[in-house]
């Protein structure tokens, strides 16, 4: 048995010898760019760099294991290495998913018996097959963490495997008779975190994954997963009912000739004829049919390299045949088929399409490729007449604001004018008709078709009542109506006040743009004006920070300057304080580094929202934050001679609170709260922060409640020395004494005088503190590895401010 170690530094490394055969090698060379001097080279520099990393404590360095994330990102090293990182992370954030993956364990065990995953082996490309059965899965003998403890145990046990690193895996996922009651264990958030470690953290090569039997109500769970996968992932997803050719209905349907493939065309083509003459069928048969005779002739190579015409007859259709198909059917259908389905479409033929199967025309082109498809009109009948776009029209939930200085179409989207209007005059085809109109009579214009059009989608005040006449379906349809079939040419999507409750229908419409439009929309972080700055302190202040921080008066207004902008076109950063103050505290501290304080930002805005158990609701009001400011655990001393703000930290004072009420989440929001009631000072900001940290007659009692990650989380990276002092005594030389409290020998400061200053301070800035919650990142980017290498372990530590000196006695 191969033995492993996870000393980032071994004494030696072992030798790798590629053991498959020749077929292999020369599939990693075209496919992976592996070769072994590069092979050689890149394990070299992965080990280098594990062992230089101030943040990986621990990890296997063996050949195998660096292969896993070598080869899924075909020798890149650099993009190896962060998926290394949001890896090791993932490990480290989930530890119900990843930690003790124990084959003997007990609910392992059991669950293995259950029989929801099955290695079948590898298929005649070498691929490792997965089978999920969903139906094994009992809601309620098991939770969504087993669920996910068993795929990664599956996996561990299979991604050392050769084979499995360079063929890579093909999934079928039969949710077959599923129930309802699974949907139970399964939060949003889960489904989110789960796919997300699994399709961005793991080093997982997914060839193939095929969905059958997957029920309407578990949509808008796979539409969420899907939208966590990469695009080349979500176009290896395959959607089947079921494709047994001995089904007695599917027998029916043949003999019916409905479909009928002609053989091949003289350039090699396959030519399929299409006609629709039964009655009897539903369009679950019709669907059935098409997959059945392309599976059939998809294996075919002439197939696949010189790929199918399709002849449609609508001669014969009628309306009852069309009643069969909803819009959902239509859209789920032509999106497996042209956006799923490894088709290559050469030619379309319909011939005698009637005019009642226009508006289905429309919508299954709009599934189509780029390629192939036309313009699509969402509705009939757009007359400015009709009563009810009359009433839309006077509701004013659109208007056109005209042209911006670069001659951009501007439009002004408010749903919150729709309250007035009960849900039957308010459905998705009132709104869409309504868009649809503004679009048609301003798209004509060639300003609009050369310059494109800007969109503010003010969505404050809205209700659920109107969320809810969208379902995901209308969400999806929509979005790729006007964001892949319109000739729209959107260069910006500025959304406001975009509620909690809107997120998942919002990350919908965001899967459905391209990266391109993804990245031009932006919310609430743009405010129409920004504050003035003036350097307020002496000319004393004005030196040391020209000298000290790199700080001029153009270089501040040009770095202010380059942060805003940034921040505005920033894809992830959904909400941010944007005034002078807030961002000269990453400025200065990174000294005018405009890229490493942007880095900073994230940094900081990614644990706000990582930890919202010690960064959110700061309210200085709340019963809990009142009670420990009065407590006194944390001081605010006042600056000594060089202008540095002096914090004394005293927890011995909690012995006095049980320990539900003096836990790590209390202190750790109790020390956030007065950084950020003194970080806006300017003097903070510039000559930094003496901490005093004194430690006589803690209890172990107190010690108890910080596990080791915790304290990691909150002080790796914040502190890189710590002169400690046995004695005041012993302090004295490095204190000012005087700045104590009266308590302590030399100290001259009533402590109840400073808590109850302290606590009007808060009181003052509350509002400041209460933007915090308001502040967003999208923290899928950063919690697995982030920009720049930027792991969670950092980000945990990444608290603003400039530390000079900290001095604990």
């Amino acid at each position: 048995m191969t033995s492993f170690t996870v000393e980032k530094c071994p004494q030696s490394y072992d030798e790798y010898k590629f053991a498959l055969d020749a077929q292999h090698l020369e599939k990693t060379r075209i496919d992976l760019n592996e070769t072994d001097e590069n092979r050689a080279q890149s394990l070299a520099q992965m080990r280098e760099w594990i062992a230089k990393h101030p943040h990986i404590k621990k990890c296997r360095t063996d050949s195998v294991f660096l292969l896993r994330f070598l080869r899924m990102r075909k020798f890149s090293v650099p993009m190896a290495q962060e998926s290394l990182e949001r890896y090791l992370t993932a490990l480290r954030s989930f530890p119900q998913w990843f930690r003790n993956l124990d084959p003997l364990d007990g609910e392992i065990r059991l669950f293995n018996k259950a029989g929801m995953l099955t290695n079948l082996g590898r298929d005649s490309l070498g691929r490792t097959v997965v089978l999920l059965r969903a139906r094994a899965f009992d809601p309620e003998r098991f939770t969504s963490a087993h669920f996910v403890r068993q795929i990664m145990l599956l996996l561990e046990t299979t991604i050392d495997e050769e084979e499995a690193q360079i063929n890579g895996y093909v999934v079928v996922a039969d949710y077959e008779a599923v129930s309802l009651k699974v949907l139970s264990v399964w939060s949003l958030t889960d489904v989110s975190n789960a796919s997300d470690s699994l399709f961005q953290s793991f080093p997982l090569r997914i060839q193939e994954i095929h969905a059958i039997g997957v029920p309407r109500f578990l949509k808008i769970v796979s539409d969420m997963a899907l939208s966590c996968m990469s695009e080349k992932i979500r176009n290896r997803v395959y959607w089947f009912k079921n494709l047994d050719p001995l089904d007695a209905e599917i027998r029916l349907f043949n003999k019916a000739g409905v479909l009928t493939s002609l053989g091949r065309d003289s350039l090699g083509r396959t030519i399929v004829l299409l006609a629709f003459n039964p009655e009897r069928f539903t369009s679950a048969h019709f669907v059935r049919q098409i997959m059945l005779l392309l599976e059939t002739t998809i294996e075919e190579e002439e197939s696949q390299i010189n790929g199918y015409v399709v002849i449609a007859d609508y001669e014969a259709i009628s309306l009852k045949q069309l009643s069969v198909w909803s819009l959902t059917d239509v859209s789920n259908a032509s999106d497996s088929l042209f956006q799923s389905f490894p088709l290559r479409i050469q030619e379309i033929h319909a011939i005698r399409v009637p005019r009642f199967f226009k508006m289905v025309s429309d919508l299954a082109l709009s599934c189509m490729s780029e390629k192939i498809r036309n313009r699509v009109t969402w509705f009939r009948n757009l007359d400015p007449l009709n009563e009810e776009i009359r009433l839309f029209n006077k509701v004013g939930m659109l208007f056109i604001l005209g042209r911006d200085s670069h001659g951009r179409t501007v439009v002004l989207f408010r749903p919150r004018v729709l309250n007035v209007l009960n849900t039957e005059q308010a459905t998705v085809g009132h709104q869409m008709r309504q868009g649809m109109l503004l679009l048609e009579t301003t798209i004509d214009e060639e300003d609009s078709q050369i310059n494109g059009y800007v969109a503010i989608a003010d969505f404050e005040a809205i209700t659920l009542k109107l969320l809810s006449v969208w379902t995901s379906t209308d969400v999806s349809n929509a979005a790729n109506y006007l964001f892949r079939a319109f000739p729209l040419r959107i260069q910006e999507i500025h959304a406001i006040g975009v509620p909690r409750f809107f997120k998942i229908f919002a990350n919908l419409a965001l899967s459905c743009m391209s990266e391109k439009i993804r990245n031009r929309v932006y919310v609430k972080k743009c405010p129409q004006s920004y504050d003035e700055y003036k350097f307020a302190l002496d000319s004393r202040h004005l030196e040391k920070v020209r000298i000290e921080q790199n700080e001029t008066d153009e270089n501040r207004a040009q770095s202010l300057a380059q942060m805003r902008e940034w921040i505005t076109k920033h894809p992830h950063i959904k909400k941010c304080r944007t005034d002078s103050m807030f961002l000269l505290r990453f400025l200065r501290m990174r000294k005018f580094s405009v890229p490493m304080a942007q880095e900073s930002l994230e940094r900081y805005l990614t644990a706000l929202r990582s930890f919202p158990q010690w960064f959110r609701n700061l309210d200085p009001l709340n019963g809990d934050i009142r009670l420990f400011n009065k407590v006194g655990m944390l001081f605010n001393l006042g600056r000594d001679s060089h202008g540095r703000t002096v914090v004394l930290f005293r927890p011995r004072v909690l012995n006095v609170l049980d320990t539900e009420r003096a836990t790590l989440g209390h202190q750790m929001r109790q020390a956030m709260l007065l950084l950020e009631t003194t970080i806006e000072e300017e003097e903070t900001q510039i000559n930094g922060y003496v901490a005093i940290a004194d430690y006589e007659a803690i209890s172990l009692k107190l010690l108890s409640m910080w596990p080791f990650t915790d304290v990691s989380n909150a002080a790796d990276n914040l502190f890189h020395s710590l002169p400690c002092h046995k004695s005041l005594d012993d302090a004295k030389k490095h204190l000012e004494l005087s700045l104590l409290t009266t308590d302590y020998e030399g100290g001259t400061q009533n402590p109840d005088q400073l808590t109850e200053d302290f606590i009007k301070c808060a009181e003052r800035k509350r509002t400041q503190l209460l933007l915090m919650d308001e502040m967003e990142i999208d923290t899928s980017r950063y919690q697995f590895g982030g920009q720049q290498n930027t792991v969670v372990s950092e980000i945990e530590a990444g608290m603003v401010g400039s530390f000079k000196k900290l001095n604990v006695d």
